[in-house]
């Protein structure tokens, strides 16, 4: 329908809208239209809030890490300041039909929600050090499978066409991998897509993210880089993988940075590198060639290093056959105040809309 959906955290009393009122922050979900204008904003009680994902009959998902209780830091006690981690459905029109907790006492994480070919959501979250959870719901909030894989170090999940699964995560023996599941969570195949690295002490930086192919109902698209502390220490690599025959192809982009990547309908990916003032573009066609490009923003410029710990952030989505969203946050190089922003590019010449 040509929306755009942003999900993030407000900390302490920056926002307070419907559903908060105590001023403690929580997550955050808008709705943008066509034109880049809001439509509605809610606001839901938590940590951080992570993923949003909108599926089959305008459901629209969100995950979030909920508040941990005396009890559990307790009995349970660890650097993290969440509890358990959960998921709710929202209407279009921003309504909440249903909310779904899931965790025991451990300090779980939720990394990233993906909605289903049949309106219901993947859930992706775990336990550092400890395998990853892999749960799927069905559009009414009722667990239709859960599985464990690899060892949790912010893994991600995909549905492909046929309605199998796909999940990516370390392995124990510091080895990163793909799962292909079956649509019941059964395990169909098996992918080594990064061999095991000699472990530091300086506790590497991981970061995945996975697409389905619009075009091969088998294949996936995976990025991955490993970093020490900062996510800039590693250059980012997009990997084509087949669910039998392994990998097709390997992109390793020429600049280091906090990389996200879109797939549009062809095929053709979209890959942002988020830069000092600019975000760097990568388009990769689908036999996995690439090519450069550089946006300058003129809305607020992404500083790197800042003595506020934020790295700059852009997240591309597909608007169109033709066209890219793009949601970003550095700080402004004026008031040097965290800011967002909301862009929408046409993939000719990547011109601004």
């Amino acid at each position: 329908e040509g929306f755009q959906y942003v999900s993030g955290t407000n900390i302490g009393q920056c926002l307070v809208l419907a559903g908060n009122d105590d001023g403690r922050g929580g997550v955050w979900l808008a709705r943008f239209n066509a034109g880049g204008r809001i439509v509605w904003e809610r606001e839901t009680p938590s940590v951080i809030g992570y993923s949003v994902a909108s599926g089959k009959g305008g459901n629209i998902y969100t995950g979030r890490s909920t508040p941990v209780t005396y009890w559990q830091h307790y009995f349970y006690p660890g650097p993290a300041p969440w509890g358990d981690f959960a998921v709710t459905q929202f209407d279009s029109a921003g309504n909440s039909r249903w909310e779904r907790t899931f965790g025991s006492f451990r300090h779980e994480q939720l990394i990233s929600v993906v909605s289903t070919i049949d309106g219901g959501v993947i859930i992706v979250g775990g336990v550092r050090q400890r395998p990853t959870q892999i749960i799927r719901l069905d559009s009414d909030g009722n667990k239709l499978w859960e599985r464990s894989i690899g060892l949790f170090v912010y893994g991600a999940a995909t549905m492909l066409a046929d309605g199998n699964v796909a999940a990516v995560s370390l392995r124990q023996d510091g080895s990163v991998a793909v799962w292909f599941l079956s649509s019941v969570g059964d395990l169909l195949s098996e992918q080594v897509i990064r061999p095991a690295t000699e472990k530091t002490t300086d506790q590497p930086y991981w970061k995945f993210q996975l697409a389905p192919d619009p075009r091969d109902r088998t294949a996936v698209y995976v990025l991955s880089y490993i970093g020490r502390r900062s996510p800039f220490a590693n250059r980012p690599q997009i990997i084509r993988l087949h669910q039998d025959q392994g990998i097709s192809w390997t992109v390793e982009l020429d600049r280091d940075c906090d990389t996200q990547f879109a797939v549009f309908p062809n095929s053709e990916i979209v890959a942002t590198c988020p830069l000092r003032d600019r975000v760097g573009l990568y388009r990769i066609s689908a036999s996995g060639t690439a090519a450069a490009h550089s946006l300058t923003l003129p809305l607020c410029h992404t500083i790197l290093g800042s003595e506020q710990g934020l790295y700059p952030r852009a997240y591309p989505t597909v608007a169109s056959a033709s066209e890219l969203w793009v949601f970003g946050q550095g700080l402004s190089s004026s008031s040097r105040r965290t800011c967002q922003w909301l862009a929408k590019f046409s993939l000719e010449g990547f011109a601004k809309r």
